[in-house]
């Protein structure tokens, strides 16, 4: 059966490449864009987006195509990916979240809209990630006498800093290291770089007295995010209670319904 996605952002950097992406099960079946965009309104093939007739609508009209999707997936703005999800919640359609950079509030309405569809709200996508969390689940040994630190390198367009993919795994080394909820992520100094093209780079660091451990995590290209995003729209696209749930809740690295986003 074919699941028919959603896609909001759809001629933005990680839209576009969703698009090159596309593969059986996944078609097109909605995509949009901002009101404002000059491309609303005309099909994706004539906006240059892939070989689709599918017209790139808002949030403005989009009930009655959303309600034809079998998933939701956004990489857009915050207040976009609020809009689209209530909207989404209201028709019961499940929703995947790639954004970052939202406010405490936006993240409080969107556990919200949670109570009524499944929603994977993840910082990052990109397995590689999601198996170094792993990793930093097991370092608590190193707690003694060693400093942990992360650094992190995005392109200069990056809004968000420190970005939200160290700031999760933060908190993910926080806990390692024995910080108590909610604090986690205070404790581990994370330094941002922005600059050029570059996807996306993570390295943790564990500086002791006689010797450092550095993991890194690099990015060749956005189509790793795509890949990791469409699994979780296809993850979500099955039978799922309501709930918000991260992408190693997808990849089944954590109990259902009980990961962090």
């Amino acid at each position: 059966m074919p699941i028919k996605l959603g896609l909001v952002g759809a001629d933005g950097r990680m839209g576009r490449v969703v698009l090159e992406s596309l593969r059986e099960p996944f078609v097109l079946s909605a995509a949009f864009v901002s009101p404002a965009n000059p491309r609303r309104g005309r099909t994706a093939r004539e906006a240059g987006l892939g070989a689709s007739d599918v017209v790139l609508g808002c949030a403005e009209n989009a009930d009655s195509a959303l309600a034809e999707c079998d998933v939701l997936l956004s990489f857009a703005t915050p207040a976009a990916d609020l809009a689209f999800a209530l909207i989404a919640a209201g028709l019961q359609v499940p929703t995947v979240i790639g954004t970052t950079g939202h406010t405490a509030e936006e993240r409080g309405r969107l556990a919200a809209a949670a109570g009524r569809i499944p929603l994977v709200l993840a910082p990052n996508f990109s397995v590689g990630i999601a198996v170094l969390h792993s990793l930093l689940g097991g370092v608590g040994r190193l707690r003694e006498g060693f400093d942990a630190s992360i650094v992190e390198v995005h392109h200069a367009r990056k809004r968000d800093a420190p970005s939200g993919t160290a700031l999760d795994l933060a908190d993910t080394l926080g806990r390692a290291f024995g910080a108590s909820p909610g604090e986690g992520g205070r404790r581990i100094p994370i330094v941002s770089v922005r600059g050029g093209g570059v996807p996306g780079d993570h390295t943790v660091i564990f500086a002791g007295p006689h010797e450092v451990l550095r993991i890194e995590h690099r990015v060749l290209s956005r189509g790793a995010f795509a890949e990791g995003a469409l699994l979780a729209a296809r993850w979500a696209a099955s039978p799922r209670p309501p709930g918000l749930y991260s992408f190693r809740d997808a990849l089944g690295n954590a109990p259902r319904g009980e990961g962090r986003a």
